[in-house]
């Protein structure tokens, strides 16, 4: 946003959120100040503030901080972050936004590489919300499938892929089964006969589909 940001990150066992939170905003005020210092000095001096401590002043002293205590918050929280941009009129659609991370869960396009540099901190409690996404959701919301679940899937499968495909062949499965029972079929090889025939004629069925993950 113009005056601020929202961010979203998950704790690592061994660090508090109020060292993440300092040490994020520590960090990105001594690159601003850098940058400023190189390339803006009448834009730095709006920062000069006079304190005992600092000379620039780049983020306010008391951020709010929620902790994301459920799933059903942290869908709320994205969302709201998501559709902020386009809220204060700055674009159409969240992920027309280019500082957004609503581009990357739309198309799966991760302009600043983010997302990958994130990667180390998934556990396993992530995997799981992101299965019971997939098994609740995804199978039986044809499309358009949400933002959200788009988001899920894009970045498990560029960087979890083994679990991300056990889960989408398994949601294949599903709806083989599925197929089987709705349409009476008898024998492997019909029932994969028609569950090709049902993928060419309807490839964007499923998001998982439209992405690859077919078999």
């Amino acid at each position: 946003m113009s005056n601020h940001i929202h961010l979203i990150w998950q704790v690592l066992p061994d660090k508090t959120a109020q060292q993440v939170q300092h040490s994020f905003m520590k960090y990105t005020a001594q690159q601003i100040k850098f940058d400023l210092v190189a390339n803006h000095l009448v834009v730095l001096e709006k920062f000069r503030v006079n304190a005992k401590d600092r000379t620039y002043q780049f983020w306010e002293r008391n951020p709010l901080g929620v902790e994301l205590r459920s799933h059903d918050v942290f869908m709320q929280k994205l969302e709201y972050i998501h559709w902020n941009p386009v809220k204060a009129g700055l674009c159409s659609l969240p992920e027309e936004y280019y500082y957004s991370s609503a581009k990357f869960y739309w198309t799966g396009i991760d302009d600043y590489a983010i997302v990958g540099l994130m990667t180390n901190n998934l556990n396993l409690i992530s995997c799981n919300v992101f299965c019971k996404i997939a098994g609740k959701q995804c199978l039986l919301v044809i499309r358009p499938t949400r933002a959200f679940q788009r988001g899920w899937i894009n970045y498990y499968s560029l960087f979890n892929k083994e679990e991300a495909h056990g889960v989408f062949y398994y949601l294949n499965e599903l709806i083989r089964k599925w197929i089987k029972n709705t349409y009476k079929i008898i024998g492997r090889k019909r029932l994969h006969k028609k569950y090709q025939l049902i993928q060419a004629e309807n490839p964007l069925l499923f998001y998982h589909w439209k992405i690859g993950i077919k078999a």
